[in-house]
């Protein structure tokens, strides 16, 4: 089987602090802020799990289904997440390992 992305765990803190905000025009639907990843593991998190923490081992304060993923204009390599708010994505833990430079993925194997 191959390796593909199931969760995207990232925290929100420094300039990240202030960037979840609603999508326009779709009630539910949340925008994430600028983060760094490849275009092949951004595109596989489509139809995963987002979940939006203010500290690595701090409870998620938000999170949901990732509906769609966009390039930042004038700098390819940061995605904005597109997701659908789910309230059973609040209030989770995830373990230390595995996170990196502010997000962690989790991988099927």
């Amino acid at each position: 089987m191959t390796k593909a992305p199931l969760e995207l765990h990232l925290v929100e803190k420094g300039i990240y602090t202030h960037s979840l905000r609603p999508a326009p025009g779709a009630a539910g639907e949340w925008l994430t802020g600028e983060w760094w990843l490849s275009d092949a593991t951004a595109n596989g998190l489509i139809g995963r799990t987002i979940y939006l923490h203010p500290g690595q081992l701090m409870a998620s304060h938000a999170g949901g289904e990732i509906i769609s993923v966009s390039t930042v204009p004038g700098n390819p390599k940061r995605k904005t997440f597109r997701f659908r708010r789910d309230q059973s994505c609040s209030g989770v833990v995830t373990p230390k390992a595995g996170w990196a430079n502010e997000k962690k993925i989790v991988w099927r194997t």
